[in-house]
């Protein structure tokens, strides 16, 4: 096993299309509507993706920018990158699911 190797599970709401490989958003909670109306389902992420770390994160803190030493302000930069590969993607599903009934 690699020793920067990371799994974790992950979902994620593309900005555009898919294959365009750009995505934004906040965490969500299972079983909640979010602001866009879309309900959050938990998947078999661990089974199905993996994030790979590349490097270590990296944080860098400055007074030096721009008038932050007048305004007595930091700016903190923080990077990491990261590589999410899905490869089981048949383990991940998206549709309409009707309320289990309790008899």
């Amino acid at each position: 096993m690699h020793p920067h190797l990371i799994v974790a599970p992950l979902e994620l709401k593309f900005a555009g299309p898919p294959d365009a490989g750009t995505f934004e958003g906040y965490g969500a909670v299972f079983g909640n509507v979010d602001l866009h109306g879309d309900r959050i389902l938990p998947g078999a992420l661990a089974y199905a993706a993996q994030i790979f770390d590349r490097e270590d994160a990296s944080v860098l803190i400055s007074t030096e920018d721009r008038d932050n030493f007048v305004k007595n302000m930091v700016t903190i930069l923080a990077e990491e990158r990261l590589a999410l590969v899905v490869r089981r993607p048949q383990a991940l599903i998206k549709g309409t699911f009707a309320a289990q009934s309790s008899k």
